[in-house]
């Protein structure tokens, strides 16, 4: 069973955790950052039998569009519903989000009605893609 919850701050350990495995995708966050995002309840994790397996960082502005600025889901943990679960918390409204152009999450937000609306390269030369979605 999969639960949804705002994070706390003695789950930014487990959080890091994760971002550590996937920084090549994620890049990096600091703890004030998620602190920041914790006390605003804009960061949530995933629990599976007591142990954090993926988390989704995410703001909505006063117009109603929100943003999502990390989802990842622990590698052993995907193909299970877990990011499909995290979406939830954002909501059905207009988002958008960043994805490295390499990555296969991309199929993911595509499945969730994301589409990709342009690209940029980074300082550092990756390629991201700008995805948006918007309440039909």
């Amino acid at each position: 069973m999969i639960a949804i919850r705002p994070a706390r701050e003695k789950d930014i350990p487990h959080i890091e955790k994760i971002f550590k495995a996937n920084k090549r995708y994620l890049g990096f966050t600091k703890r004030v950052i998620m602190g920041a995002s914790i006390a605003k309840t804009e960061l949530h994790v995933a629990v599976i039998k007591n142990k954090i397996v993926g988390f989704i960082r995410w703001h909505r502005r006063r117009d109603g569009w929100s943003t999502v600025y990390e989802l990842c889901v622990d590698e052993s943990c995907r193909l299970r519903g877990v990011g499909r679960k995290l979406m939830r918390v954002v909501g059905l409204g207009p988002t958008k989000l960043k994805c490295h152009s390499e990555n296969s999450a991309l199929h993911f937000y595509n499945k969730l009605g994301f589409k990709t609306v342009s690209n940029e390269i980074t300082k550092g030369g990756l390629k991201l893609d700008f995805l948006i979605r918007i309440k039909k």
